[in-house]
């Protein structure tokens, strides 16, 4: 259940991150704008749909494109004013 700073700092660097981690990050992050590892069979499937991305200009900007967080918005827990509180 614990999500490190990496993903979001992949998403602030205007990436598409692959990801391994947490398997209830999608609480926290919307599962359209990164690749996790845990929604393929296996790490061959996941390469193959890496490689297909990169290869489709679409499929890369949809996910460049998609809302970081659940629901657009900022998980309570990480808005600065909970933060400095």
């Amino acid at each position: 259940g614990y999500v490190t700073e990496k993903l979001g700092d992949a998403l602030l660097a205007d990436t598409v991150p692959l990801y391994w981690g947490a398997p209830d990050v999608a609480l926290d992050f919307e599962p359209g704008c990164f690749l996790h590892l845990r929604d393929f069979d296996d790490l061959d499937r996941f390469v193959d749909e890496v490689l297909a991305v990169d290869a489709d200009d679409a499929r890369y900007e949809a996910l460049l494109a998609a809302p970081a967080y659940r629901g657009n918005r900022l998980p309570a827990h990480a808005d600065p004013e909970t933060i400095l509180a």
